[in-house]
């Protein structure tokens, strides 16, 4: 008689928001199955070790991971001791990154992105919110889109900041032929399932900054140094084993898999040239992106559909894409009157933007699928009356 019980999934639709690819399970299966036998799955484990060691090489910069990119992001900040300070973050990027400063002890403090079709911070509106009592900067490569490091760390040194990058979509993401990892005082990473590289759950922090690496690997594990005292306040920030050895059997398929990626954004972004009101938000010159999603502004009155109901039509038709980032941050009930702030081009994008899948194994099909829909609907009176009738 099984164990567990199997479980009835629901149809899933035509084109998922999110499609994680793993290597074939034989290829690791008994790697696992040692583990399990040996009974050590956790506690900094020799696959966790060799894992570090491989991104390492990877990125060109020391790198420890964590069971997840929020709490690599955490162990960051509590790291810099930031408690009681301000922290510049934008408000256009998944909550994880102000909340991350509120549990080290920091105040988010949201600055504008740099346009209605540039998701990523803007280095003007920082430096106009930069007081006495600034820290750092968050940095957030939303999309898996580079920010401008050059400019935020020459910011940051000209004030005594500290710049910090959430990379959590863009593990792979290159800046003018230089992987990202090494730029800023550190970088973290996400290994979410949603992500381009993938251990289900996981993350890493990536420093030059060898006493910042030493005090996050101790808060990583409740603030105990090698000895197994605790030198710190810390958190349960582990990767397991079995998370690792996932993670090791994806590295050798990520270049691949990457370049698919791209390609299925060059197929999107031709296809959407010949359909008003409808703008790709690409990342800056230089850099090759992992393309976490595509993100694309809807003009509403050129396109005949707004934001929100152009999601609805899609849905109906199989087709997964999510508002990200809405609300902005600083509109949320968790910031809301806490954190006053005049964002014009954040609240533009986050009310127009909507985000339409890539992955890893997506075939010119899939595109040709999407880019049909968007031109069918843009043409169909009907269909927008069916939503709108949807919604009455």
């Amino acid at each position: 008689m099984p164990f567990v019980d199997r479980v009835e999934f629901p149809v899933s639709p035509s084109l998922p928001i999110v499609r994680p690819v793993f290597p074939p399970f034989e290829s690791f299966a008994s790697i696992i199955e040692e583990s399990l036998i040996r009974g050590h799955v956790t506690n900094n484990g020799p696959y966790v070790r060799q894992l570090e060691s491989r991104l390492t090489d990877y990125q060109s910069v020391p790198t420890r991971v964590f069971c997840n990119g929020e709490q690599a992001l955490i162990a960051l900040l509590l790291a810099a001791d930031i408690r009681g300070k301000d922290v510049i973050v934008p408000s256009f990027t998944f909550a994880g990154t102000p909340h991350a400063v509120v549990i080290a002890g920091g105040n988010p403090v949201f600055a504008d992105i740099k346009s209605r079709d540039c998701p990523l911070l803007d280095a003007n509106d920082v430096l106009r919110r930069i007081t006495a009592n600034t820290t750092a900067i968050v940095a957030v490569d939303a999309y898996g889109y580079a920010s401008d490091y050059t400019v935020l760390q020459h910011i940051a040194r000209d004030h005594g900041l500290r710049l910090f990058i959430d990379s959590a979509p863009a593990f792979g993401t290159t800046v003018n032929g230089q992987r990202t990892g090494g730029f800023g005082d550190a970088q973290i990473f996400s290994f979410h399932a949603t992500k381009s590289y993938n251990t289900i759950e996981g993350g890493c922090l990536c420093s030059h900054d060898a006493e910042l690496i030493k005090r996050a690997e101790a808060i990583r594990n409740f603030g105990q140094d090698a000895s197994g005292i605790c030198v710190l306040p810390g958190l349960n920030g582990k990767m397991s084993e079995l998370n690792a050895i996932i993670g090791l059997a994806q590295l050798p398929y990520l270049e691949s898999q990457l370049t698919c990626r791209r390609q299925a954004a060059s197929r999107l972004i031709a296809g959407m040239t010949s359909i008003p009101g409808l703008t790709p938000c690409l990342p800056p010159e230089g850099q090759s992106p992992v393309w976490q999603y595509l993100p694309i502004h809807v003009d509403a009155k050129r396109y005949g559909m707004n934001r929100n109901d152009l999601q609805h039509a899609l849905h109906a038709q199989g087709i997964m894409v999510r508002c990200y980032y809405a609300p902005a941050c600083h509109l949320m009930p968790a910031y809301a009157g806490k954190h006053q702030a005049t964002l014009p081009q954040t609240e533009h994008l986050s009310a127009c933007v909507l985000a339409l899948p890539i992955y890893n194994d997506m075939t010119k099909e899939e595109c040709e699928l999407i880019i049909t829909s968007l031109r069918a609907l843009a043409l169909s009176p009907i269909a927008r009356h069916a939503v709108e009738g949807a919604h009455a």
